[in-house]
C-alpha cells in the first residue's frame, strides 16, 4: 500500500474585523463579543478552522485595551480589543495579515498595543516591516517548511511612512518572494489588493498574482474587495482572489455577508489541493456553514479564472473604473437606507455623527 505523501492543512478566510463600523457601534462586532463572550461568534464554525495546521485571517483593524474607547466615534471605529483576539485563538487562528488599509488607523502605539495582545495569545502577526524589508515567518509542518508573507496594494491614508515603514514597491515584494523561496519548501502570500464590491479581480490585480506566482508564490489568499472573487490555478499556484467578509459588521447587503472558508491540502511540491466551504454571516454577526452545495455557492459567486484567458488589456482599466462607481453608489444608497431602519438601536454617538454630516453638508 502506497504511503500518502504528508501535506499541510491550511485553512483560510477573509476578512476579519474586531471593532464597529460608525453606523453599528454599541452592537456590531466589537460589541457582540462583549456582550456574549468570545466562543460565541466563531462556534459555529470552530470544529472546521481547528482542523488547520495553519488557520489565516485578514485583521482589519487594530486592537486596544485603552479606555480611549469611550471617546469620540473617530476613536471607536474598526477599533476591536483583547476579548476579539481571544475569540480568533478559541476558533483556531494562529496566523493574521495586519498588511491592510485599516491596521494603522489609531496610530504607532496601537498597533504596537496589537503586536503585543497577538503575541499573548499566540497568534503570529504576517507583514510587519523591519529594516525596509517585509519579514517573513517561517512553519515547519510534518517536514514541509512554509514562508509566509503578506502585502498591501491598497493606498492607506493611515500609514505614516516615517512611523511605519515605507510599503514595499512591486520589485521589493517580487525579490522578497524570490529570495524566501530558496529557504522554503512552500511560499504563501497574503494579498490586501483589489477594488472594493467588484466581483471578479480586476486587470492589474492579475498581473500582480501571475508576477507573484512566477516568482515563487504557492499560495496566495486574497482580501480587501469584501465580496467573494475567483478562483485561478495559474501554473502550479493556487490564486484566491477575495475570500469576502468573514466578521465584519456590513450587515446592508447580503453580498457582504456571503463567504467562504478555503480548506487546503498543500503537499511539498505540486498543485495544491482545496475545496470551498460555503459560509453565510448572519444578522448575529456569526459566521454559519451553509447546506449550499459547493458547486453552486462557486457558480453564482466566485466563478473558477480559467488562467489560459487573456488578462484584460490596459483599454478594460476605465471601465472598471465605471463599473466601481457604480456599485460604490449602490452601496452607499444601502448603507443609508439601514441606517435609516436601525435608527432606534444607533448609540447616541453615532446618531451625533449623523447629524453633523448631514448639517454640515447644508
Amino acid at each position: 500500500m502506497q504511503k500518502r505523501a504528508e501535506t499541510v492543512r491550511i485553512r483560510a478566510v477573509g476578512d476579519v474585523c474586531l471593532g464597529e463600523h460608525p453606523f453599528c457601534i454599541g452592537w456590531g462586532g466589537r460589541s457582540t463579543i462583549l456582550r456574549s463572550g468570545s466562543s460565541y461568534p466563531f462556534e459555529f464554525v470552530q470544529e472546521v478552522l481547528c482542523e488547520g495546521d495553519i488557520v489565516i485571517a485578514n485583521l482589519e483593524g487594530p486592537v486596544s485595551e485603552s479606555e480611549a474607547l469611550d471617546g469620540g466615534i473617530g476613536n471607536r471605529i474598526f477599533k476591536g480589543d483583547r476579548y476579539g483576539v481571544e475569540a480568533l485563538k478559541l476558533a483556531g487562528f494562529n496566523v493574521v495579515s495586519i498588511a491592510n488599509n485599516h491596521i494603522f488607523q489609531h496610530g504607532s502605539a496601537c498597533f504596537q498595543e496589537t503586536i503585543r495582545i497577538l503575541a499573548q495569545y499566540g497568534i503570529l502577526p504576517v507583514g510587519l516591516r523591519e529594516g525596509g524589508r517585509t519579514v517573513p515567518k517561517i512553519m515547519e509542518i510534518r517536514g514541509i517548511r512554509c514562508g509566509i508573507l503578506a502585502y498591501s496594494i491598497v493606498p492607506d491614508p493611515f500609514r505614516k511612512n516615517e512611523q511605519h515603514g515605507t510599503p514595499p514597491n512591486f520589485d521589493e515584494m517580487i525579490s522578497e518572494i524570490r529570495e524566501l523561496k530558496e529557504e522554503v519548501d512552500r511560499v504563501v502570500v497574503s494579498c490586501h489588493w483589489g477594488l472594493e464590491l467588484m466581483r471578479r479581480p480586476e486587470r492589474r490585480t492579475r498581473v500582480l498574482a501571475h508576477a507573484m506566482s512566477d516568482a515563487g508564490a504557492d499560495l496566495l489568499i486574497g482580501h480587501h474587495p469584501h465580496v467573494l472573487q475567483g478562483v485561478e490555478e495559474y501554473n502550479d499556484s493556487l490564486i484566491l482572489y477575495s475570500l469576502g467578509n468573514f466578521f465584519v459588521d456590513f450587515l446592508w447587503s447580503s453580498a457582504l455577508r456571503h463567504s467562504v472558508i478555503a480548506d487546503m491540502n498543500m503537499p511539498i511540491s505540486g498543485r495544491i489541493e482545496y475545496k470551498l466551504i460555503p459560509v453565510m454571516v448572519s444578522s448575529e454577526l456569526r459566521p454559519i456553514v451553509t447546506n449550499k452545495p459547493e458547486q453552486l455557492w462557486r457558480q453564482r459567486f466566485m466563478p473558477k479564472i480559467d488562467s489560459i484567458a487573456r488578462v484584460p488589456s490596459k483599454g478594460s482599466d476605465r471601465a472598471e473604473f465605471i463599473h466601481v462607481n457604480r456599485l460604490n453608489m449602490y452601496n452607499q444608497l444601502r448603507k443609508i437606507a439601514f441606517l435609516f431602519r436601525n435608527w432606534k438601536r444607533l448609540d447616541p454617538i453615532t446618531k451625533q455623527f449623523v447629524r453633523d454630516k448631514i448639517y454640515g453638508s447644508l
